[in-house]
């Protein structure tokens, strides 16, 4: 827990990242189909350029994604 609390952090600036307020996503994780289950996929700049983020509806399945993701 400790460890995706910090990682949240990092990857979202401290809850700053336009990712994460606009789409739910703290840990910037991309799209990949066995995300569809928590997740439906967005077009996002990022700093290493455009790719497909995952767009999150709710804390709850942020969390199961990042388990999702990890798996």
């Amino acid at each position: 827990k400790v460890i995706q609390l910090a990682q949240a952090i990092l990857e979202s600036g401290r809850g700053t990242s336009d990712l994460f307020k606009l789409h739910g996503n703290p840990y910037g994780m991309k799209y990949r189909p066995e995300m569809s289950q928590i997740a439906v996929p967005i077009e996002y700049q990022a700093s290493d350029g455009v790719d497909i983020y995952c767009k999150i509806a709710n804390l709850v399945n942020t969390f199961k994604g990042y388990w999702i993701f990890i798996d």
